[in-house]
């Protein structure tokens, strides 16, 4: 999907790369004050813990870089 976004054009994407879902699971545990706050971050870890999958774009990574590499695309590491 990320390569059928970049040859429409898009001009940047926001991936959150940053978790994985054994630290979903201690999150889930953990005395945070806030859940997630980020729109992008919860629907990763939504889709990683209904598919009981790691997150996509971290076992992708070097795949989504090759996809935007030489494509003039910003990538931004969303937080969550």
């Amino acid at each position: 999907m990320i390569e059928k976004h970049v040859s429409m054009g898009i001009s940047s994407i926001v991936v959150h790369a940053g978790f994985t879902i054994d630290m979903l699971d201690k999150l889930r545990n953990s005395k945070r004050i806030m859940g997630m706050v980020s729109k992008g971050g919860s629907f990763t870890s939504a889709w990683m813990l209904q598919n009981s999958r790691d997150n996509p774009f971290l076992s992708n990574f070097d795949e989504i870089c090759k996809a935007l590499s030489g494509k003039n695309v910003v990538l931004s590491l969303g937080n969550t």
